[in-house]
């Protein structure tokens, strides 16, 4: 009986298999690393109130110094193959709004997203290849980066509550901390840093007011001036706040006063003002100067609702005075709004 023996024999190929290699190129032998740094110069970002939520136009744009270096890097490639240039965001902290946006990220502030960007509009991390195409032999390729900057583009992306920051109104609110954004890096070399400096941001409320008050007090008689002829003086202002609910202060002045500053002189028809007066009080009968020294607070209203004034102007006749001439008179004074 014969045996056969089969033997089978396997034999495992060598492939030729190499990377691409780059090193500094002759023109810039001695390059070092340089960090682009987003700084933010002369004081905070200011953000309407009413500023409309766009994910495709920014508010505000910071930028970085240019650096100063251009680099090259000598890359040798085999045949067909690429070297790869990419510039990652390597800060986990950053979070993306979603992918149905660009590449937006969260702030500190919800509301508000940044964007990065580097040179002429390109988004970080910006990938890009560089390939040989040489057909059957490998080839150095030089890859060159010009002077470059980089900028912080900031978007409203949604309703902006600051009182829950928390902040007070008008207080500056930390948008972005300083921190370390990613890099640029060709294969396994990181030719450049990119961070940003500490962002911050105050929201300016939009008021509206009311038009110009008329009082017409009509046809008065002289007993109604002895006693005093009171009218309604309302008024108010609405205004849209990122802090959310606001208060009014409220002044009153003439360029017309009493010497004591407690009333308005008013002219009567032969042009005489030593006769009428005009005194004005506030919503709990208190008398309020009309130097525009005594300031008053509303109730709170919420951004977006009314704050609103109570007040009534009382015509009187001045004590020891002459009887004043009949037909028209008239007083004027300014009432001025602030918000906090």
């Amino acid at each position: 009986m014969k045996l056969k023996l089969l033997v089978v024999l396997a034999a495992m190929g060598m492939a030729k298999f190499s990377l691409a290699a780059c090193i500094l190129g002759t023109d810039t032998p001695n390059y070092v690393k340089e960090t682009l740094t987003v700084t933010q110069v002369g004081g905070p970002i200011e953000l309407s109130s009413m500023e409309p939520v766009n994910p495709l136009a920014p508010f505000a744009t910071l930028y970085s110094s240019t650096t100063s270096k251009h680099a090259q890097y000598s890359c040798l490639l085999p045949a067909g193959e690429k070297v790869s240039r990419v510039r990652p965001i390597t800060n986990g902290s950053l979070v993306l709004y979603g992918p149905a946006n660009p590449p937006i990220y969260k702030t500190k502030v919800p509301g508000i997203g940044v964007r990065f960007q580097y040179g002429a509009g390109r988004d970080l991390p910006e990938p890009f290849d560089y390939y040989n195409t040489l057909p059957n032999k490998d080839g150095n390729i030089l890859v060159n980066y010009g002077p470059a900057t980089m900028a912080a583009m900031f978007y409203k992306m949604g309703k902006i509550e600051l009182d829950k920051v928390p902040a007070s109104y008008q207080e500056t609110v930390l948008l972005l901390g300083s921190m370390h954004v990613g890099h640029g890096q060709i294969m396994d070399i990181t030719f450049l840093d990119y961070a940003i400096g500490d962002v911050f941001l105050v929201s300016t409320p939009v008021c509206s007011v009311d038009k110009p008050i008329n009082i017409d007090y009509g046809i008065v008689t002289e007993e109604q001036t002895k006693i005093g002829f009171s009218k309604p003086l309302n008024f108010g202002m609405t205004c849209h706040s990122d802090y959310g609910a606001y208060k009014a202060i409220a002044s009153i002045r003439s360029d017309d006063m009493s010497n004591d500053s407690k009333s308005i002189r008013v002219t009567d028809s032969n042009n005489n003002k030593d006769s009428l007066m005009i005194e004005i009080k506030d919503a709990s009968n208190n008398l309020v100067k009309v130097d525009g020294s005594v300031k008053l607070e509303s109730a709170p209203a919420l951004s977006g609702q009314r704050a609103e004034y109570k007040w009534n102007a009382v015509l009187k006749r001045r004590g020891g005075s002459p009887a004043p001439a009949k037909g028209n008179f008239n007083a004027s004074a300014i009432i001025t709004l602030d918000i906090m």
